[in-house]
């Protein structure tokens, strides 16, 4: 079950790397070329029901980045256990690396101590090909017993 859990989180980061390595690869050689990379995902998950919520916050490190993901991820289609859901890609009330860090920072999260349900930054920013640290955001709070 925590496996199918975390596929979830990494399912998606799986989309962003490949989304980010396909357009960077079209600007290999060139260092005019604006790369796509993000430092920021945070997936919410319903902790009774430990599914997502429907929804994720992500951060491009750059307009032209988030432009190009807009670009591919609003109006896709998710194939996933039949749902006709489509995405829809909107701007966050809060936005870039700093905000969103300080923002989360102060939040706790009943996820009963596991941390891959927080919101996490990443350093150097993913590109989809660079291998990256995850840093958590946010505190867990202990899992209620009772």
């Amino acid at each position: 079950m925590e496996a199918r859990r975390q596929r979830r989180k990494k399912g998606f980061m799986a989309i962003l790397d490949r989304h980010c390595a396909q357009e960077n690869a079209k600007f290999a050689g060139d260092s005019e070329g604006v790369k796509s990379e993000y430092d920021f995902l945070y997936v919410p998950i319903d902790f009774e029901t430990r599914y997502n919520k429907g929804y994720a916050f992500v951060n491009m490190t750059t307009a032209v980045a988030a432009r190009r993901l807009h670009a591919h991820l609003d109006g896709h289609r998710w194939e996933v256990a039949c749902s006709k859901k489509v995405c829809a890609v909107v701007h966050a009330r809060v936005e870039g690396l700093d905000s969103l860090v300080t923002h989360f920072s102060g939040s706790r999260f009943p996820c009963g101590g596991q941390k891959e349900f927080l919101p996490v930054r990443f350093v150097p920013p993913r590109d989809g090909v660079r291998k990256t640290a995850e840093h958590v955001v946010g505190r867990l709070l202990p899992r209620r017993h009772g």
